[in-house]
């Protein structure tokens, strides 16, 4: 941890595998857990295959669409302090406030030059501020 106006930050490799037309994403590590006041998780792609994709955004679900139990539906987005692409979209950073405990549910917006885009399945945030 640097100086009081940095934060900390978590860093998730996003591997991208094509499965016919559609592509398969998986995240190192899998889950992140979150336990800093604030903190900062940056997405960025394995380099050895993007198959030109870039990070567009984040598309997080209404309350209605929430499928696991486990996400906090009262309050957790409010947590979501930011979305930010970097680059030329291949880092994705969401900056997170951490006050709510529970799951973070959204999944990552990905995009082609030629405005193909895709959705990723969820990449974990699990919340849990330290009391």
């Amino acid at each position: 941890m640097g100086s009081s106006n940095e934060l900390d930050t978590h860093e998730v490799m996003v591997s991208v595998v094509k499965e016919g037309a559609d592509f398969k994403f998986s995240f190192t590590p899998e889950l992140v857990e979150v336990h800093e006041k604030e903190c900062r998780v940056v997405y960025k792609f394995d380099k050895s295959n993007t198959f030109g994709l870039m990070f567009a955004g984040a598309v997080f679900p209404q309350t209605q669409e929430y499928e696991a139990e486990l996400i906090n539906i009262n309050g957790i987005l409010e947590d979501i302090k930011s979305v930010k692409i970097k680059g030329a979209g291949d880092k994705l950073v969401i900056k997170n406030k951490n006050k709510k405990h529970g799951l973070i549910g959204f999944n990552l917006l990905l995009c082609t030059k030629d405005g193909a885009c895709y959705k990723s399945q969820d990449p974990q945030i699990n919340n849990s501020p330290k009391l």
